[in-house]
């Protein structure tokens, strides 16, 4: 790899007509005349030309740089030199360019359109929803849509989509298609797509599997490496112009102070405001999307109205794509709650604010999530909220080289010291936090009792709550968000749990629900009308399988204590049988319970193992086999001889003797 070109990033004092080799003229017009730039950011400033002077590159540079305009340029630049020369084939594709998520390959597609109407050149979509149908030079694509159609040899047949003619192969956001598992695909569309093109990887982050796929896929690359550096220090991984907090509060305590900054203090002068919240789970999304809701609604007169939207990667393609327009175009106080799937790629304009409310479980995640705000030099802030327990994050965020400062912390009223804190210490360190800070209104008892009313809730309570405990338990910053540090009250709490989920540490722990969460949850029904009935519906015949269940349990457990009766009874006989010798007796009873624990032996690893139910284990350790062993005839036997049969057929020998001496006496 050709040695890197590291820059400040800032809008530089560059502009597009200073690029050499020079950008076509039509190109040029558009970005001054459309996009009024003049100047260039760093990004632009390099490797635009690396790419004009048909060079591959890796470019490295923080979210919100600039990157798209970076590669777009570039690729209609190539296709209107070399009209100039050939006519562009009507189904010839001779760009790829290939995003992570439909969203970004939605909003990539959108400002190739652009320039697409200044040019001959046209664009076509290759993605979930939108049929090959027509041709197109440039092709922006998802990896999984676009392997499937080099795949498909009806398209291909039919020229729809050839790609023999390629110039140029684009992977945005390489760093994450990579991360989200497309590295095989990634391999295989490489293998059929020609080698003599020019290849550009933009990313924010590298990685390994990058550097594996610069080796299989580039050749001789430029590296372009954009860092943001303040004077007189070292570079550092944020936009300068973002300022990032944090603030320690409880688990309990985050909804009140989340609530609380939305509606009073996250610039309360500005009536147009975007605010991103991001969770660590979809479920999560799914509950405090509902709450907040419930909650801003209850609050009419807050001195501001919020429009509040979820986003995560389960809902349907057309629920997303109607929801980003939402965020995207609504006017007023946007809130979009969602998960990661929204830290990369998606371009929201003009984010003023990122809250994340759960630290993200991959690092990494944590310089995109922010890069959604402070974009091309505008200026954002970012707040973090962390847990007592978990304030080492803000060492190792600022080892890797993001500035981050403690924000302004709120008491809420009524939040009491969590009675599981494992040492007076930590009791005494969250009382000396508890007492700074500006008190505010407890909303729990409120999201509680909108719990207690809505069987919804209580079903998006419980799965937020399980997802969150799972993703904390894989988180990969292990020895900092420790398993272990988790407080259960607390966290039931904040979700305001009213049914505990199948959680191995609950039961393992023996933890219970908090006193006022504790309810009958079969008695809070759906709002929804419809919903309801089929709860009730299903709630009966749980019941009536419940008692079922009862009923043979009762009977089976009875039958066993009988045949345990039984057993016990045929096991004292055998010790008072007056015609058994002393040492055969003992060697019969040896090899009676000797019998009985291997058959319940076995019989328990099948009832385990699932290959028989209760039932038939109970019949088959019982009476039965003890009655057989009991009646078999067979021929007459000494006791104190050891016979054909081996062990099994022992004890049945010695007693069958028994008998028949006895008869003999009765006889004479």
């Amino acid at each position: 790899m050709t040695e890197g070109v590291n820059v400040n990033v800032a809008l530089g004092d560059k502009t597009w007509s200073d690029v050499k080799p020079e950008i076509n003229p039509i190109i040029l017009n558009f970005i001054h005349e459309h996009f009024k730039f003049t100047t260039m950011s760093p990004v632009q400033e390099n490797a635009i030309p690396q790419l004009l002077s048909h060079k591959d590159v890796v470019v490295e540079a923080c979210t919100g740089s600039g990157k798209t305009l970076a590669y777009i340029v570039p690729v209609f630049h190539m296709l209107l030199e070399k009209m100039k020369t050939t006519n562009l084939l009507p189904n010839g594709i001779y760009a790829i360019i290939i995003c992570p998520t439909r969203e970004l390959a939605e909003q990539v597609s959108a400002i190739a359109e652009l320039f697409s109407n200044m040019t001959n050149i046209t664009v076509q979509r290759v993605i979930g929803g939108h049929d090959v149908k027509f041709v197109g030079h440039v092709a922006v694509c998802t990896p999984g849509r676009l392997l499937d159609v080099l795949n498909s040899r009806a398209a291909i047949g039919q020229g729809v989509f050839d790609v023999k003619n390629l110039e140029i192969l684009i992977l945005d956001e390489a760093d994450r298609i990579l991360d989200m598992g497309f590295e095989r695909q990634v391999n295989q569309i490489l293998a059929q797509i020609p080698k003599q093109r020019r290849t550009g990887l933009f990313s924010a982050t590298q990685t390994s599997h990058m550097m594996d796929l610069i080796r299989s896929g580039l050749r001789n690359p430029v590296k372009v490496q954009v860092k943001v550096t303040m004077k007189n220090s070292a570079h550092q991984s944020t936009p300068l112009q973002l300022t990032n907090y944090y603030i320690i509060c409880h688990e309990e305590a985050k909804l009140s102070q989340l609530l609380h900054m939305l509606l009073y203090t996250l610039s309360p002068e500005q009536e147009q405001l975007k605010i991103i919240i991001y969770f660590s789970t979809c479920a999560c999304v799914d509950f405090f999307h509902k709450v907040l809701l419930q909650l801003v609604q209850a609050r009419k007169n807050a001195n501001r109205k919020l429009q509040i939207v979820g986003l995560h990667g389960q809902m349907v393609q057309k629920r997303r794509t109607v929801t980003y327009e939402e965020f995207l175009n609504g006017k007023g106080v946007q809130v979009l709650l969602c998960t990661d799937v929204a830290a990369r790629g998606l371009d929201f304009p003009d984010v003023n604010y990122i809250v994340q409310y759960d630290p993200p479980v991959d690092p990494n995640s944590f310089v995109h999530r922010v890069g959604r705000t402070a974009r091309m030099g505008k200026s954002g802030t970012s707040i973090l909220f962390l847990s007592k327990r978990e304030d080492n994050y803000v060492e190792y965020l600022q080892l890797k080289k993001v500035p981050i400062i403690q924000g302004e912390t709120f008491i809420v009223d009524g939040v009491e010291q969590d009675k599981e804190v494992e040492d007076g210490e930590e009791s005494q360190d969250d009382e000396e936090e508890d007492q700074k800070g500006k008190v505010i209104e407890n909303v729990l008892p409120e999201v509680l009792e909108m719990v207690k009313k809505d069987h919804d809730l209580v079903d998006k309570s419980t799965s937020a709550f399980a997802s969150y405990v799972r993703g904390y338990k894989e988180h990969q910053l292990n020895y900092i968000f420790k398993f272990s540090n988790l407080r259960w009250s607390r966290l039931m709490r904040a979700f305001a749990l009213v049914a505990l989920p199948d959680i191995r540490e609950l039961k393992k722990n023996n933890i219970q629900l908090p006193a006022a969460h504790i309810v009958d949850v079969d008695a809070i029904p759906y709002k929804d009308s419809q919903r309801e009935k089929a709860r009730l519906v299903r709630l009966q015949k749980n019941k009536k399988k419940e008692a079922e269940l009862e009923e043979e349990r009762t009977q089976l457990q009875e039958e066993k204590k009988l045949k345990e009766k039984n057993l016990s009874q045929k096991k004292h006989d055998v010790r008072k049988d007056t015609d058994l010798k002393s040492k055969n007796k003992k060697r019969v009873y040896q090899q009676l319970e000797m019998e009985e624990i291997r058959k319940e032996k076995n019989l328990l690893k099948m009832l385990r193992s699932g290959k028989i139910t209760e039932k038939q284990y109970s019949e088959m350790s019982g009476e039965e086999d003890f009655e057989k062993a009991l009646s078999v005839s067979s021929r007459d036997s000494q006791p104190n001889k050891k016979t054909k049969t081996g062990s099994e057929g022992f004890v049945p020998s010695l007693l069958q003797s028994a008998e028949a001496k006895k008869k003999n006496k009765k006889k004479t």
